[in-house]
């Protein structure tokens, strides 16, 4: 039991180091909840797409079959954006890291409404 407590210590010690201002615990964290993201994105989209589709399919007018044919690129990037704007309110803005990230976030941004 003694050597299990002393791992347990030793492993939080290790995730306590702090590297631009964040423990390794939180870019752990990041990291995972980023490849999440990346992995169900097309689960997500193709949700999100499926949704407005039905929607879209009831109605007779082919205006907006172009218009959601139009559209399903920018909601296909929608949920990586999202994701990485929630992960980036954990970051102070007044930070190097938090500045990075800010700029990160304004261009996907700029992307998506490019796209858009």
């Amino acid at each position: 039991m003694e050597y299990l407590n002393k791992y347990i210590l030793n492993y939080f010690n290790f995730l306590s180091i702090e590297i631009l201002g964040f423990n390794l615990l939180n870019y752990f964290i990041f990291l995972i909840l980023f490849v999440l993201a990346f992995l169900f994105n097309g689960i997500l989209a193709n949700f999100i797409i499926n949704r407005i589709k039905s929607i879209v399919k009831k109605t007779t007018n082919i205006i907006d079959d172009k218009l959601f044919d139009a559209l399903l690129p920018p909601l296909k990037f929608l949920p990586l954006v999202i994701v990485f704007f929630f992960l980036s309110l954990s970051f102070e803005n007044q930070s190097n890291t938090g500045k990075f990230f800010f700029n990160i976030n304004n261009t996907l941004a700029t992307i998506f409404f490019i796209i858009f």
